[in-house]
Parts: C-alpha cells; sequence; structure tokens
C-alpha cells in the first residue's frame, strides 16, 4: 500500500555508505499494475560470495521464463 501506482515516472535505489556517499545506484525501473499471481514464477538463487544479502529473488512472468 506503500508504492506508487503505475505509470511512466522511473525510480532507482541508491545506496549510500556510513559517511553519507553514494556507492551505486541500481538500475531505473517503473511501477506497472500486477498480473494475476498464477501468471508470475519466483526464482531464488542464493549469494555466491561470503558478504551477507547477497541473496536475489526474482519474480517474472512465466511466459518470459518459458522462452
Amino acid at each position: 500500500s506503500y508504492l506508487p501506482g503505475p505509470s511512466a515516472q522511473q525510480y532507482q535505489f541508491v545506496y549510500v555508505d556510513g559517511r553519507g556517499e553514494v556507492s551505486s545506484r541500481s538500475t531505473a525501473f517503473t511501477f506497472s499494475a500486477p498480473k494475476p499471481l498464477e501468471e508470475l514464477v519466483t526464482l531464488e538463487e542464493e549469494g555466491q560470495g561470503e558478504e551477507v544479502g547477497e541473496d536475489m529473488l526474482l519474480v517474472i512472468p512465466r511466459a518470459q521464463l518459458l522462452q
């Protein structure tokens, strides 16, 4: 309920270190209308390195996975 509604507005995550300096940025993304859950597939990949927080959760349309 706190996320923006679907629009062409682009957003980006900005990662800031302890000194307040930008250390990294995500690629730009937009919010779109949700699709029925049965059309989506969740893929989970555990990080290969030793750092905490390297796991990734990706939710994509089933048709895209089958391609």
